[in-house]
């Protein structure tokens, strides 16, 4: 009946992740998601271990290299980072993103399109959202929003978001 203690070294560590909108801008807070994976093997996608939502999220992880993802709204970014046994890594994703705000009269939709039109003249879709007015977090680079009341377009503008910024438009 001898009772000892003993101490069991996993080789894991904390990855704690947070993301602005631009370098030392605003922090992403409301509706975030932060994703956690492990890169594939060669030729292969990365493999998808956690998600988590809070503004500062925690993982536990085993020590080894990660690809973490954030994502709000139509807002994208991802960063590379080495997680150490036994050790704390924090790190702020800069997700290089702005506001997308649209407004008009009498609308029921809001389509957001890539903002240069492909090789067969068409502007590629990306969203469609069903409010009165479009607010929504997006990558820096250039949209086409346009604004529908049923199947009639009301109006329609290319825009140029901007990291840490909010660009607003008022259709037609």
């Amino acid at each position: 009946g001898e009772i000892r203690d003993q101490v069991i070294a996993f080789g894991a560590g904390k990855l704690v992740v947070s993301a602005v909108f631009a370098e030392g801008g605003q922090a992403m807070e409301q509706g975030v998601t932060f994703e956690v994976r492990k890169p594939g093997e060669a030729g292969q996608d990365a493999v998808w271990l956690d998600t988590k939502y809070d503004t500062k999220s925690v993982f536990s992880l085993p020590s080894g290299t990660y690809t973490v993802r954030v994502l709000l709204g139509l807002a994208m970014a991802e960063q590379q980072v080495d997680v150490k046994a036994g050790q704390q890594t924090v790190i702020t994703i800069n997700a290089k993103a702005g506001y997308i705000a649209a407004s008009a009269a009498g609308a029921t939709s809001y389509v957001v399109n890539e903002g240069q039109e492909g090789l067969d003249g068409k502007h590629k879709w990306i969203t469609t959202t069903y409010d009165p007015k479009l607010n929504i977090a997006a990558n820096e680079g250039s949209y086409q929003v346009q604004a529908f009341n049923g199947d009639n377009l009301i109006g329609e503008k290319v825009i140029d978001v901007k990291a840490g910024q909010r660009t607003s438009v008022t259709l037609p």
